[in-house]
């Protein structure tokens, strides 16, 4: 591997291009061929992301109805000092 690819922030700059280009599969593929290219890939697809479906859809299909896009079950996370109600 080059040495260029050590630095994070071309890296990032690749994966932003990626994510622009609307390549995400090849963005994903990116952040799984090596460890060092994870956190800045995975960090540039997150920035891109306006709602939480997707990350829905990666949920067990009992949990939620995609038609309605409710949870069916209501599951309380403690996160101290804060509670949040999923």
């Amino acid at each position: 591997m080059h040495t260029c690819l050590n630095v994070d922030e071309l890296v990032r700059l690749i994966a932003c291009e990626l994510v622009v280009s609307r390549a995400e599969a090849t963005t994903v593929a990116l952040a799984c061929c090596h460890k060092g290219f994870e956190d800045p890939v995975l960090d540039a697809l997150w920035e891109t992301q306006c709602d939480l479906f997707r990350l829905l859809r990666s949920l067990p299909a009992d949990v939620w109805n995609e038609g309605v896009c409710t949870v069916s079950v209501a599951i309380t996370y403690t996160f101290p000092p804060l509670n949040y109600l999923v």
